[in-house]
């Protein structure tokens, strides 16, 4: 078969063996032309005339003309003659003008070059690269007429009103500079077609009625608005970055998401920036800025949806609201807006990690702002002496928190922060304080997990890291050295006891696995993270792989924030927990700084109620005033009820008191006393003088007055950290209900001294007679049932509340016990102990008004103790009008009390409803509301039971 004849065959079989047309051994002279040399079109002239006849170099490819001159006899002519300075600069300046007359305008500012010729290149064909001159026949079709017979019948078919044909029609411009301007007027840069107007915050374009060959007016009219938004949406994103940079006031959160707005600009300029994507046709182009320009939409919304948020809190519950609305949209889009809400919400969660404890350092130990929900401030409280004490409190807002945080949550962080700034002031060597005990790889950060599997994974993590935790909190209590590269397993194993120790390494092997097999979560690929990885694929059309897939089953937005930091928070809140209860019970002895209140504030001690009664009331002691020629020898007491001068010295106070505390709290005998005299008590508890306000103290000084002892407290200062369980409003409350058991004690003892005394000796009248013992009868009975219900009372709740206590040092000793309350909650449960006290003595502010009722039926019995006594030392009878005033006044009173106190005990809860304890912790863990109190009876039904049984008061109505 002929050469030319193979060629288009494509049936043809070639010589494989066939000798190349170069080889050197094959040319000969005049073989090149008889093997087809001229077909082959190189246009190589073989009789070139630099070839060297002696060259034998280039002897063989002397066909190519590829051979060197020869030097000896190679001349390029003679040198043109140049002339001076002055005649060549006149030259160039003459060449210069004429070129200056003969060029016309600059090709890069000059739009008109861009617009197309009517002369195009026609298409290429197979028939002409064989003939170049092959006419292509006329097709009949206009769908294969190209874009010439598009533009063509566009001028048969003119649309608009303008005469001339180009404002018609538009003006045709080259494709490439038109895809080319699109792409950077996508990218919010000006081109030579399209140019960013300052006073109108737009981009306009140079050729308004400008259009690419083949598409009319109106299509690149929208394709160019559709360009034109995207463009200013972009100026717009990256004018508010640079403003949020420039900013000395912009808060973390703020720079964090600009610092995301960045990346994703940054994305689009790398995957677009490069032109040759302009090559792509006009569908393709428009479908490339798809993605990005819902990206841009969102990123604008965002920007005006916390333009006017001022601080970290307000902008991230926008940002959260905001981002709630993507959840049903493409994957791929809510992939990014999620990624968005993490970057935005990492500067808060850090702060909130160092305020757990979770990252290296505690933030805010001393006085400021840790975060806009906790700020710090400086109490200062004088001591013994007059030193002055300085403590840190800190206060808590939940208002400021952001709204993916629930209220408890909330709480719980807060508490979980101030407990662990309060072993880290007590025990700052605890593992929990101590940033080396755990290596990095294992401490937990707060983040976002939107999918299952990482949901799964941080609450392995958080399993995982609670077993180490334990481990080390038990060998630092137990003084053992923890190694840290050792395994899991064996440390569980070395701290079991007998044949469970295989069933608690279970476990602990299995979670151990389980992390070694996952992925670390945190690692970002070194070449481009994950928002620029799923902006990227936004335009690449990869929707439906299996990435996007598996993130559209994906847990909602809604439960994202529970099922993201609770494992954390509450793994950390249960191992602080843990550890600041083990440091108040075990090295701070809480349970006796409790006791101590029960057994003076509450007169749970009976040596100390003995005492402290008879050194106040007792009638045959030695005085303790001071007079003029009597020396003071013995026991002395104040004789409240016995004496016309009152009230007592601070040197009579004090030596009627001395020595009742030391006594009852040592168990000591008086002989035994002087050795604890100088002792200090824990707390420094001590007698002390309440202060009063004016009309207060005009009532300590009656002595026949219910508020004759109200000068008298109690002093106790709780040290620190026993200062987080009893707080300064327990103590308020101690106080109170102190003041009130002390009047109850006084009226036990002046109704017990009524019958003492021999008044009905020296009655004239049988009828006062009768009328005095009726009313001391009925005076010891009621006084009885009051103060037998108040120590009742105070005996109930407090053995709840004792036996809470037992059950909490029992579970200390329950290192990976599953749930722990906290601090918190003991100083919650111990403050609603003393509401409820309080509800049963009748000390709550809504009782004011029977609690005014029960001091005149008090007061009425003092008088007419007061009265008795006189009686006896005049030795005559008071008159029947009298008694028998005092006495209807007392029955009318104890009336409309005991009908109040019906009509209380018909209620449910203090005053009438449940308590805020029974909302605010109804949980039913170690502190169950339904142990407390009231809960378990009606109290005030019992006390009607011991005041008239058989209906007394009742039957005397009607």
């Amino acid at each position: 078969m002929e050469e030319s004849d193979e060629d288009g065959n494509p049936f043809a079989i070639p010589d494989l063996w066939k000798p190349s047309l170069f080889d050197p051994s094959q040319i000969e002279t005049g073989s090149l032309q008889t093997e087809g040399c001229d077909a082959l079109s190189y246009g190589i002239n073989l009789d070139h005339e630099f070839r060297s006849e002696g060259d034998t170099l280039f002897k063989s490819s002397h066909c190519l003309g590829l051979a060197l001159p020869d030097l000896s006899n190679f001349d390029y002519g003679p040198l043109e003659i140049l002339g001076t300075a002055e005649s060549s600069l006149a030259e160039s300046t003459d060449d210069s003008t004429e070129d200056a007359e003969s060029v016309e305008e600059d090709p890069w500012t000059d739009v008109n070059l861009l617009i197309q010729s009517d002369r195009l290149s026609g298409f290429k064909s197979w028939e002409i690269f064989y003939n170049k001159a092959f006419k292509e026949p006329r097709t009949a079709y206009f769908s294969d007429g190209g874009p010439l017979a598009f533009d063509a019948a566009l001028r048969l078919h003119p649309h608009g009103t303008d005469h001339s044909p180009n404002k018609r029609n538009g003006r045709v411009v080259k494709s490439h500079p038109m895809l080319r301007g699109l792409v950077l007027l996508g990218l919010g840069r000006d081109s030579q077609l399209f140019r960013y107007v300052e006073s109108e915050k737009t981009f306009r374009p140079y050729i308004e009625d400008g259009r690419m060959s083949g598409y009319t007016p109106q299509s690149i009219a929208s394709l160019t608005a559709k360009f034109i938004g995207y463009g200013d949406k972009t100026r717009g994103i990256r004018q508010f970055v640079n403003e949020v940079y420039s900013s000395s006031n912009s808060c973390p959160t703020l720079i964090s998401l600009v610092n995301a707005f960045s990346t994703v600009l940054s994305t689009f300029e790398s995957q677009f920036g490069d032109l040759s994507i302009s090559s792509y046709g006009v569908l393709r182009l428009q479908s490339l800025f798809h993605g990005p320009g819902l990206i841009l939409s969102g990123l604008s919304d965002i920007i005006a949806k916390i333009g006017e948020g001022h601080c970290d809190e307000e902008l991230l519950s926008k940002l959260y609201k905001f981002v709630q609305d993507f959840e049903h949209t493409d994957t791929w889009l809510r992939l990014v807006m999620f990624e968005i809400l993490a970057r935005g919400s990492k500067p808060w969660l850090e702060s909130v990690g160092k305020w757990l404890g979770l990252s290296k350092e505690l933030a805010f130990s001393g006085q400021g702002q840790c975060h806009n929900f906790v700020t710090t401030r400086k109490e200062s409280r004088k001591g013994d002496g007059g030193k002055e004490f300085h403590d840190f409190q800190y206060d808590f807002h939940p208002g400021l928190m952001p709204c993916f945080i629930g209220d408890e949550d909330a709480a719980v962080i807060f508490e979980t922060g101030r407990a662990l700034r309060l072993l880290q002031v007590h025990t700052p060597d605890h593992p929990l304080v101590n940033s080396q005990t755990l290596n990095p790889a294992e401490n937990l950060a707060l983040d976002w997990r939107f999918s299952w599997q990482d949901v799964e994974i941080i609450q392995l993590k958080a399993t995982l890291y609670q077993s180490r935790l334990v481990e080390a909190i038990r060998s630092f209590h137990n003084s053992e050295p923890l190694h840290e590269n050792s395994n899991v397993d064996a440390e569980v194993s070395v701290q079991s006891d007998g044949g469970d120790s295989a069933s608690r390494d279970a476990p602990h092997s299995q979670i151990a696995e389980s992390i070694t097999e996952i992925p670390i979560l945190d690692e970002v690929p070194k070449d481009l993270d994950f928002l620029s990885q799923t902006v990227m694929k936004c335009s690449t059309a990869s929707n439906g792989t299996a990435e996007a897939e598996n993130a559209s089953f994906a847990p909602p937005l809604s439960l994202v924030p529970l099922l993201s930091f609770n494992p954390i928070i509450t793994t950390q809140a249960l191992l602080v927990n843990q550890a600041c209860l083990r440091l108040l019970f075990k090295e701070h002895k809480l349970r006796l700084h409790l006791s101590l209140q029960h057994r003076y504030n509450l007169f749970g001690d009976g040596v100390f109620t003995s005492r402290l009664s008879h050194a106040l009331f007792d009638p045959d002691l030695q005085s303790a005033e001071r007079r003029k020629g009597h020396s003071r020898s013995g026991v002395s007491g104040l004789k409240l009820g016995s004496r016309d001068t009152w009230p007592p010295a601070s040197s009579e106070l004090r030596l009627a008191l001395m020595g009742i505390l030391n006594e009852s709290y040592y168990h000591a005998e008086p002989s035994q006393a002087a050795a604890s005299f100088r002792i200090e008590l824990p707390g420094g508890l001590s007698f002390a003088i309440r202060d009063m306000a004016e009309d207060e103290f005009q009532q300590c000084l009656d002595p026949d007055s219910i508020g004759a002892l109200d000068f008298l407290r109690l002093q106790y200062r709780p040290p620190s950290p026993i200062d987080a369980v009893i707080t300064p409003s327990c103590m308020e409350k101690y106080d109170l209900i102190f003041k009130l058991l002390l009047r109850g004690t006084r009226m036990l003892f002046v109704v017990n001294q009524l019958f003492r005394d021999p008044t009905d000796r020296f009655t004239r009248s049988r009828r006062t007679s009768i009328i005095s013992r009726r009313f001391k009868l009925e005076a010891h009975h009621f006084v009885s049932a009051i103060c037998t219900y108040f120590f009742d009372g105070v005996k109930s709740n407090w053995r709840v509340f004792s036996q809470k206590l037992d059950h909490i040092e029992k579970r200390l000793d329950e290192y990976e016990s599953g749930e722990q309350e906290g601090v918190h909650d003991l100083r919650d449960f111990h403050e609603e102990v003393l509401d409820r006290l309080m509800f049963a003595l009748l000390l709550r502010h809504r009782q004011a008004q029977v609690m005014k009722l029960l001091e005149e039926i008090f007061s009425s019995i003092l008088l007419f103790a007061r009265h008795s006594l006189r009686e006896a030392a005049a030795t005559r009878a008071e008159t029947d009008a009298k008694v028998e005033s005092l006495y209807e006044r007392f029955r009318k009173k104890v009336k409309v009390f005991v009908n109040v106190c019906r009509g209380l005990s018909e209620r449910r809860g203090p005053g009438g409803g449940p308590s805020r304890y029974d909302h605010d912790h109804d949980h039913g863990g170690a502190f169950d509301k339904e142990d407390i109190g009231e809960s378990r009876g009606n109290t005030l039904g019992q006390l009607l039971l011991k005041l008239e049984m058989s209906g007394y008061y009742a039957k005397s109505n009607q």
